[in-house]
């Protein structure tokens, strides 16, 4: 096996991860993915999904990020193991 294509699988597994916990963590209502801060993350669009949108948008932004990253990683995985 190349040690591209194990880089890549690594990383593609990280991003299955962060889905997943992305969703279980939604799920399991962890305060910092439904009641974010304003500087708690890089990227404050949780923050202002929050602000103007209210705690619904917030909820099905971090599920459809969560299938995003999933989804990415389940093609980005088989590309790698076609090869």
């Amino acid at each position: 096996m190349n040690y591209k294509i194990i880089i890549a699988i690594s990383g593609f597994g990280i991003l299955f991860l962060m889905g997943i916990l992305l969703i279980i963590g939604t799920l399991l209502k962890w305060k910092p993915l439904i009641d974010p801060k304003v500087r708690q993350w890089l990227f404050s669009t949780q923050y202002v999904d929050k602000k103007y949108f209210g705690t619904t948008v917030v909820i099905f932004h971090n599920f459809l990020m969560g299938l995003i990253l999933i989804s990415v990683s389940l093609m980005g995985f088989l590309i790698a193991l076609n090869k």
